[in-house]
Parts: C-alpha cells; sequence; structure tokens
C-alpha cells in the first residue's frame, strides 16, 4: 500500500510539474488547464467567474460552453458572441452580432438551444464589440457603453460607440438606447483592435500611425488622450476589472487572411501571454510556450487571467485548451474587482 501511494505520489508530482512547464513561474500560477472537444475559430469571453466562455466556432456559428461540465448551447448570432463584465452579479447579459447587435439575458440561453428572446436589438451596423459599464446603481439598473467595428476591412478609423440603460422592474428586462446617435472612438486617431475598459472610460488599440498599443481616455468630444504607451504590439488585449493591469498576447506572426478574419494559428505561430502593469510600467510575462499558441487573455473577477492555448504541433487537427493562471507579480492584488 505504502509503495503504491509512493508511485501515485510520484506520478502526481511529474504531472504537475508538466502540466505548469509552460508557465513564468515566479509571474504566474496554474488553477486550471482544460482540454476541450471545439476549436474556437476566433476570439472568446469568459463570463466573470470563468465557468462560461462564448466563442465563435466557424464564421457563422456561435456557442456557450460550460467549462465544468463541457456542456455547450448554441446562440443566436453570427458573430463575436461576450458577456457583460458584471462582477458578482446573478443576472448576467450576453451581446451576440446578426444584422446589428443583440442582447439577451444569459438564463434564457442557457434554457434553449438557439434563444430567440431578444432583450434589445440594435440594428446600427457593426460587429467586434466589447462593452463596459459606466454606472452600477444595481443589479437591476446599470448604464453600459458599447464600441463596435463598423466596417472590419477598412484599416481607417471606423470603430464607433453607443451608451444604454438597462432595468429590470418586476422580472421585465428593458435596455434604452441613450445616445441619439452613435459617436465615434477617438476620432483624432487612427486606430485598430479597439477594446473598451471594464468601466467604460478608456479604450487600449493599436495605434496606426505610430505602430504601437495605447491607452486612449475617451473624451466628451469623442477625441481621445493617451494615456498609456505599451511601446509595443499589444494583440488583443484586455483591461482588468480594477483597470490596473492590461493582458495581451505576442505572436510570433500575423494570424490575419486578406479578409480581415484571424486565421485558427499553424504550428509555425508561437503565441505567448503577458501583463502591463500601469503603476510600474512593465511587462510580466505568464508563459513561456516555445511551441503552439497562447491567444485572447482575459481577466476574470477575481484578478485570474484565462486564455486559448491552440496546438498544431502533433499533425491533423488543431487542438485548444483553455488555461486559467493566477498572476503572482509584485503587485500584491492583480486585477481583483474590489
Amino acid at each position: 500500500m505504502k509503495r503504491t501511494s509512493f508511485f501515485l505520489l510520484v506520478g502526481i508530482l511529474i504531472f504537475s510539474h508538466f502540466s505548469q512547464a509552460f508557465l513564468v513561474e515566479e509571474n504566474s500560477n496554474l488553477v486550471n488547464d482544460t482540454t476541450v472537444n471545439f476549436v474556437p475559430s476566433y476570439f472568446f469571453k469568459p463570463d466573470p467567474t470563468g465557468k462560461y466562455i462564448s466563442y465563435t466556432s466557424t464564421k457563422d456559428a456561435l456557442f456557450i460552453s460550460n467549462l465544468e461540465s463541457k456542456k455547450q448551447v448554441q446562440v443566436f448570432g453570427s458573430f463575436d458572441p461576450i458577456f457583460f463584465p458584471l462582477p458578482h452579479q446573478k443576472n448576467q447579459l450576453i451581446a451576440t452580432s446578426e444584422n446589428g447587435i443583440s442582447f439577451f439575458n444569459f438564463k434564457n440561453v442557457q434554457e434553449s438551444e438557439i434563444d430567440t428572446k431578444k432583450i434589445y436589438n440594435f440594428t446600427n451596423p457593426g460587429i467586434y464589440q466589447s462593452i463596459g459599464i459606466l454606472e452600477k446603481k444595481s443589479e437591476k439598473a446599470f448604464r453600459f457603453r458599447m464600441i463596435y467595428q463598423v466596417d472590419y476591412q477598412d484599416t481607417t478609423n471606423n470603430f464607433n460607440y453607443d451608451d444604454f440603460d438597462y432595468k429590470m422592474v418586476n422580472s421585465k428586462e428593458t435596455i434604452t438606447r441613450v445616445t441619439s446617435e452613435s459617436k465615434p472612438v477617438c476620432k483624432n486617431y487612427y486606430i485598430s483592435m479597439a477594446m473598451i475598459s471594464k468601466n467604460g472610460k478608456e479604450v487600449v488599440a493599436y495605434n496606426l500611425v505610430n505602430k504601437k498599443s495605447q491607452v486612449f481616455e475617451i473624451g466628451a468630444d469623442n477625441n481621445c488622450t493617451i494615456k498609456e504607451d505599451l511601446g509595443l504590439i499589444a494583440g488583443k488585449a484586455a483591461f482588468s476589472y480594477d483597470n490596473q493591469f492590461i493582458a495581451y498576447h505576442s505572436l510570433s506572426e500575423f494570424v490575419y487572411d486578406k479578409s480581415g478574419y484571424v486565421n485558427i494559428p499553424g504550428s509555425e505561430v508561437v503565441g505567448n501571454i503577458f501583463i502591463y502593469s500601469r503603476k510600474t510600467k512593465k511587462h510580466y510575462p505568464l508563459t513561456k510556450f516555445s511551441v503552439g499558441t497562447a491567444m485572447y487573455p482575459e481577466f476574470l473577477e477575481n484578478g485570474d487571467v484565462i486564455f486559448v492555448y491552440y496546438d498544431s504541433s502533433k499533425g491533423g487537427n488543431t487542438e485548444a485548451r483553455f488555461i486559467r493562471v493566477k498572476p503572482n507579480l509584485p503587485e500584491k492584488t492583480v486585477g481583483k474587482q474590489k
């Protein structure tokens, strides 16, 4: 019995060491590593807890997956399903793109394969959206801001934003558009890959003029002010819930095709995950993959970071894993919602 226990313990230790070999140990600790039987064809978004993820499977099929039970449901739309950044909230919302942008209660999505119970459909054209919460009075009343790309094939500045009010009265949900017309995001800069902060007041985007990723504060006149210069190209960046950190991926080569879509990376593309601290102005690597592609990091409400890892090194079809890590940086609390 003792010998069996000894070999079992050794096996666990070897597996634990192998599973964490891709981490920069002084900067991150492994929380979980989940292999899934699907491969997201574009970026994904987790709910604030990290239990669920939304993703695009092909160019016209969207899904929500439970990473614990592995159960998933297909949802309405063709592009970019995302969860709202609403931490510690039971009443979660999601948004999807299909001839405009539609908003749903996540509870309704879980109860049907293809959900048609829209709270609101924003008919202005646009895809590739991200959402920040401008003001939250309660779980049943808050204002949010959504930015979206008007034309994904246009390399000039083509991001707009709109503000909306969400209310729930006697179990009836409504979303009302606050802005009378869509407003341009950072009309005084040429930007790409814009993602909004969790508080809806800033965007991190690629500056097409100086070829660097920067943080822009959205002004009342729709002009922007540069607040941070990351000094490099930060692919698909995400703000932490406390707005003090930015997670991003860095790739060995681009994975965009001529149509503007992102290809699933092949074995020749190596990707790793980094965190930028707005306090120390330092970049901290979380991973050290030498093969495979880590992409699309996102913060969770407790400060953890989750990302997808594409592995094409074994030949045949690409496999996908969702990896969750806890940053371990000089700053004691990373990205945690207060």
